[in-house]
């Protein structure tokens, strides 16, 4: 089959450039749509720092960026915001620098509340009615999270956010992707079915879904009733972390914690862990300070011991106490020689007594002992002898056994 040549011959008559198009465009454009009437709802409104508003008109199935410049939306009448239904009168022109077309706003008034908006806030009073806002169910994150479900675009400007917040401070907590889309109609089903996977299969310290900023279409996804019912049911802790600051979104509500960026949430989980590091930092700073004080002061009481004499000296002491033991040692010989001379003349004393109160004494001057004949006992009176008994008398040297007579009374014998 022959190809279609095609004709490679340009006509310079034909030949534009891109300002000399765009101005073509620009021109055609403004003079169909000079003068008209759209009605829509404002989506992605901006006050710009200028006094400019920004946003777009937007119905079920198309939007186009608008522009109302301060001159002109300085008499309105009403405050212009996100889901307010309006009608507006300008003129669709082309901003040239980016090629974008936009429509310019002269007046506009409010018609009311677009139907996105209607429905978010249906939504979130039934959802809110049957307590899946309430704080009593928001589960608490860990205190040191060390695994991280993250459920986003792989490619998106989220994970690569979260990912530098918590590399750059924590490069070893884990981080888990479960890559989904974050817009569009298969986007739900794909965030629930990982939902379900990472909270009951993974099961992470922490789930995380998120995504970057982006209009109020491109966010619509996290307004669903069936992904806000998930969310509620799931056993582990969810962090939502959808579009910038200024968005709000279903998911927001019923999520155990809100963040209003990826970044911040990222430092949401690492915070306590970091509060955590901070304390370990200070103790090991206190416990060095301490260690070292304690040091010093064993130092300087070693240097003061050191001081003293008895290390300059060690056997000065020593003398010290030999001369001490040597002047008890002279005072104990002193009263141990009087206590030894005192119990001699103590001795001396009652070996004489013993000799003077000696019997034998007695018999060295010529007197005599009388006992009775077994010798075993002195008789000192004669009326213990009965007359015919035997007795015995000692002298110095000799015993006399003799019969013994009559006994009679001293007196008695020396009248006769």
């Amino acid at each position: 089959m022959d190809h279609e040549q095609i004709d490679l011959d340009f006509e310079e008559s034909n030949i534009y450039s891109v300002s000399e198009l765009m101005l073509g465009i620009k021109t055609n454009l403004e003079d169909i749509y000079f003068d008209i009437t759209v009605e829509g709802e404002i989506t992605s409104f901006k006050h710009h720092s200028s006094g400019h508003y920004y946003f777009s008109l937007s119905d079920d199935k198309a939007k186009i960026d608008a522009v109302m410049f301060r001159q002109q939306n300085i008499y309105l009448t009403f405050k212009p915001e996100e889901g307010v239904q309006v009608r507006a009168r300008g003129k669709v022109t082309v901003y040239e620098p980016q090629g974008r077309m936009q429509f310019q706003v002269i007046a506009m008034e409010e018609t009311g509340k677009g139907t996105a908006l209607e429905a978010f806030r249906k939504l979130a009073e039934k959802l809110s009615k049957e307590g899946l806002f309430d704080t009593k169910h928001k589960k608490k994150l860990p205190e040191v999270p060390k695994r991280i479900g993250l459920i986003t675009s792989p490619t998106g400007a989220a994970i690569r956010d979260f990912r530098e917040v918590t590399s750059a401070r924590f490069a070893g907590l884990e981080i888990i992707l479960f890559p989904t889309h974050v817009q569009g109609d298969s986007a739900i089903k794909e965030i629930i079915d990982a939902l379900d996977y990472v909270d009951n299969r993974v099961k992470p310290d922490v789930i995380v879904i998120t995504r970057g900023g982006g209009s109020p279409e491109d966010l619509a996804i996290f307004n669903d009733e069936d992904l806000a019912r998930a969310v509620f049911k799931a056993k582990t802790p969810v962090i939502s972390a959808i579009g910038h600051q200024i968005d709000t979104t279903i998911l927001d509500f019923v999520a155990d914690i809100s963040a209003p960026t990826p970044s911040a949430a990222a430092e949401m989980i690492i915070e306590k862990k970091s509060v955590l590091n901070d304390q370990l930092v200070n103790l090991q700073e206190r416990l060095k300070k301490q260690m070292l004080g304690n040091l010093e002061m064993q130092r300087l009481t070693l240097k003061s011991y050191l001081a003293r004499s008895i290390f300059r000296d060690p056997f000065s002491m020593l003398s010290d106490y030999a001369q001490k033991l040597d002047m008890v040692s002279e005072r104990l010989q002193y009263k141990f020689s009087a206590f030894l001379e005192e119990m001699k003349h103590s001795l001396e004393k009652n070996v004489a007594l013993l000799k003077t109160l000696n019997p034998e004494n007695v018999l060295e001057r010529g007197y005599s002992i009388t006992m009775f004949e077994g010798g075993d006992k002195v008789i000192s009176s004669g009326f213990d002898v009965k007359a015919g008994e035997t007795i015995r008398t000692v002298f110095k040297e000799s015993i006399l056994d003799s019969v013994a007579g009559k006994a009679a009374k001293r007196e008695d014998r020396t009248r006769e």
